[in-house]
């Protein structure tokens, strides 16, 4: 995936009140250059972008001979538009007790923003060992030790609730280990859902993936290459992203967010700066934030409204390349009838977020590809 972030706009202001819809990626069609599917023609007039360019221009000037165009179908309907699971990965090694409090009472940020979306929240640790509480991948349980694993949306009664049994449940102590491996635990909690019903209730396959990740130190302390003991191989970030496509298919959309010791930054308190959590997030266009800040508001708050933008993102079946010449690249939405739709959105590698959303109904996502990546 490409750390890369590009954003075409159609309008001067990105709208951040988001309406709740979900995209379905269909099956792409591959064509040489100069072909299109039956019946789509760039419409007459063609909407142009803010460098006042034709955003068709891409389809209508010849094709680098190795690109593959690209026509995507893509199904928009309301059934399940605004499913997400999100999993909070808590570092609960014994230096975390302030990082935590400090997430917990702020994180009133982060559930503005998922709020009227059909959430499943779970909360695990960074400790790997396996007899540990809260340990490889399990879940910790909301409002008491006998309470539920997984956070619904349709079992809460008001936004407070929530926020009051997240909050709690984030704060998991400081007798962790201080072998902190949260993209192992993040890869064993995704193992344990062929198994355990906690984890197999927990992520839904078509729903959106957000991971939320708080620790003082990078994986295994100094980073996923010093991993030893059990699995290391589960420590690294690319192996991580290979088991997500594996259980949960190539279309996928999700993303790592990380609260850490940001590297290159000063940052009192902190262990050990986090480089591979920051490349898992780069990888997935998740946020980043730095476990040392004094108010973790801003920075929950950004994670909560790119989860919210997560639900109506889609992922593309290869990585669209700039046909223009301007350095972005290119893509064009159609409707149902044709006409090119008036969006903004960001591609970040393969993944394109709808600022706007769309409405129901069908569309067509033309863009081009290099021919290794099909």
């Amino acid at each position: 995936m490409s750390s890369h972030v590009f954003t075409r706009k159609w309008g001067a202001v990105i709208i951040l009140v988001l309406a709740p819809f979900l995209t379905h990626c269909g099956q792409g069609v591959e064509f040489a250059p100069g072909e299109r599917p039956l019946g789509l023609e760039a419409p007459e007039g063609s909407l142009g972008d803010d460098l006042g360019q034709d955003p068709d221009a891409g389809l209508n000037q010849p094709q680098d001979p190795g690109l593959l165009r690209k026509f995507q179908r893509v199904e928009v309907e309301a059934k399940g538009a605004r499913d997400i699971d999100i999993l909070f990965v808590v570092d609960n090694s014994g230096s975390m007790r302030p990082f935590q409090h400090n997430m917990a009472t702020r994180i009133e940020g982060f559930m503005a923003h998922v709020q009227g979306l059909n959430y499943h929240i779970a909360v695990t640790s960074t400790d790997p060992r396996p007899g540990a509480k809260w340990g490889d991948g399990q879940f910790r349980q909301f409002d008491s030790d006998r309470g539920p694993s997984v956070l619904r949306a349709s079992e809460v009664r008001n936004l407070r609730e929530a926020e009051g049994q997240l909050g709690q449940a984030i704060q998991m102590g400081i007798d962790g280990s201080g072998d902190e491996r949260g993209i192992y635990n993040t890869y064993r909690a995704i193992e344990r859902r062929s198994s355990e019903v906690d984890q197999a209730s927990f992520f839904r396959e078509h729903a959106a993936l957000s991971v939320v990740l708080i620790s003082d130190e990078d994986e295994c302390s100094r980073g996923h290459r010093e991993c030893r003991g059990q699995d290391p191989q589960k420590s690294d970030p690319h192996n991580l992203l290979k088991l997500v496509t594996k259980e949960f298919g190539d279309n996928k959309r999700f993303i790592y967010n990380s609260i850490i010791f940001p590297p290159g930054q000063a940052c009192e308190g902190g262990a050990f700066p986090g480089h591979s959590y920051l490349a898992l997030s780069q990888m997935t266009g998740g946020a980043v934030g730095s476990v040392c800040a004094d108010n973790y508001a801003q920075q929950l708050s950004s994670i909560g409204r790119l989860s919210r933008l997560l639900v109506q993102s889609v992922r593309l079946d290869c990585e669209p390349q700039d046909t223009t010449g301007d350095g972005r690249p290119n893509l064009t939405i159609y409707d149902s009838g044709n006409q090119v739709v008036r969006q903004d959105f960001t591609i970040n590698g393969r993944n394109v977020t709808l600022e706007q959303g769309l409405e129901d109904g069908e569309y067509i996502f033309s863009y081009s590809c290099k021919a290794e990546q099909n």
